[in-house]
């Protein structure tokens, strides 16, 4: 099908604004977009995605540009939206001839702002198009931090601190591989079906599958489509989860009968997952603050088939709750800054800040420290963050155990090869993008001796 030329770069300036101004979640905004264009087709769609979502990533990169070609700041900041939508085309769609992405947004600038401003929108384009590969970026040895910043398009506070801590080869990579579009996996309800038996079922449709490297349960798909569109997904046979995050309930290692807490469950892809793990013999609180979210485990456990898990909304950050109960097992999956999936979501790290991490960290070790309260002597319970920011990792755990001598580190699950590879010296659970090809996780198993 034929696409409707300027109509998916309208509809990217639109969901940008709504994303970069308001601080809406892209995934959220282009859902909606979807549902009230029915009949725009799959080229367009591809289209729309593409141009948030890369504008996004590579927000920096296409600032910097612009500041190159503009000598004065726009009369509205939405205009650098169709800025960005032009120059990305011009830099990274290749399958899009210059003097087509040049017309199509200098026309949705003439459609929203009238003459005047497509007028200066064309004049950028057109002088970006002919200069691109003479354009100088900052040096690697003279502005390390400005040449990551700007090449790899992240804030610049996030890569003094990576660098400050990492070194500067390994954030150059890791902000590389950061980069990268992410696998698409998902996690088999092994309630229901087997993991090969549903890459059969699934590939006899033309659709190409993989096994996971690590996850026992894990697919990834290699073909491009919505997973959420497709039989096996209505009927419970499956649900999307990084590989990462299925690690997470591993390390966890629930038994059959065992009562345990998921700490901050929303929106149930770790509750759903050890419920899974223990056949549906158990009982499971999955805790939350946020009520709306609390809702989605419900809605994902009954598409599941789980009748083990029971939901609750509470702060868990204060001393009351659950009085008087204790549990097997405990998993804290703490809210964190996410960073550690900016391949998924790569609007974090432009609505981050350092502040963010510092208050983040205190309330992490809140959680872990009344959480804990609620352990069995001998009980395990595990800790984990999809960031990659040392203060709410190790940090965390540092002054937890310093002030909770009643816990020390467990390694019994060394002897897992899906969860040793991701084991370090310390016993520290770490995944990377750039060794793994899967999001920024940190977790550590730790038990209560006494």
């Amino acid at each position: 099908m034929k696409s409707k030329g300027g109509l998916p770069r309208l509809l990217a300036f639109k969901v940008l604004n709504r994303v970069l101004f308001e601080g809406a979640y892209p995934d959220l905004v282009l859902k909606s977009v979807f549902e009230k264009n029915p009949t725009l087709s799959h080229m367009d769609r591809s289209l729309l995605t593409e141009l948030v979502y890369g504008i996004i990533r590579w927000l920096g990169k296409l600032d910097y540009i612009i500041g190159l070609f503009t000598e004065r700041k726009t009369s509205k900041k939405e205009i650098l939206n169709i800025l960005r939508i032009g120059l990305y085309q011009l830099l990274f769609l290749d399958n899009i001839p210059d003097y087509a992405a040049v017309f199509e947004t200098v026309d949705v600038a003439k459609r929203i702002y009238g003459e005047e401003v497509a007028r200066f929108v064309n004049a950028i384009l057109r002088e970006f198009s002919r200069s691109k590969e003479d354009i100088q970026y900052p040096s690697r040895e003279l502005s390390p931090i400005s040449y990551i910043s700007v090449n790899y398009s992240f804030p610049q506070w996030l890569v003094k601190k990576w660098i400050d801590t990492l070194g500067m080869d390994f954030t150059e990579r890791l902000c590389d591989s950061l980069n990268r579009v992410p696998p698409l996996t998902a996690r088999v309800n092994t309630l229901k079906t087997t993991r090969d038996d549903l890459i059969q079922e699934i590939s006899g449709r033309d659709i190409k599958l993989e096994k996971t490297k690590y996850s026992p349960a894990g697919i990834s798909f290699l073909t491009s489509l919505n997973p959420t569109e497709i039989p096996e997904f209505n009927s419970g046979l499956f649900t999307l989860q990084d590989e990462g995050a299925q690690l997470i309930s591993y390390l966890l290692d629930p038994r059959p009968g065992e009562r345990i807490l998921d700490a901050c469950s929303a929106p149930g892809g770790k509750s759903t997952h050890i419920a899974e793990l223990i056949g549906n013999h158990g009982d499971i609180i999955a805790c939350d603050i946020n009520h709306s979210r609390l809702r989605l485990v419900k809605i994902q456990s009954m598409r599941l088939g789980i009748k083990i898990i029971k939901t609750i909304c509470t702060d868990l950050s204060g001393e009351s709750f659950l009085e008087g109960e204790r549990f097997d097992k405990i998993l804290v999956d703490a809210p964190c800054s996410g960073l550690g999936t900016i391949r998924r979501n790569p609007d974090i790290k432009w609505k981050r800040k350092w502040d963010d991490v510092l208050e983040l960290s205190d309330i992490q070790f809140r959680i872990l420290s009344e959480t804990s309260a609620r352990l069995k002597v001998n009980g395990i319970i595990v800790y984990s963050v999809c960031t990659l920011m040392p203060e709410e990792n190790e940090g965390v755990i540092q002054r937890f155990l310093s002030t909770h001598p009643e816990f020390r580190i467990d390694l019994d699950m060394e002897s897992k090869s899906y969860i040793k590879d991701f084991l370090d010296e310390n016993g520290f659970f770490i995944s990377n993008p750039i060794r793994h090809n899967m999001d920024g996780f940190f977790a550590v198993r730790m038990k209560k001796i006494r």
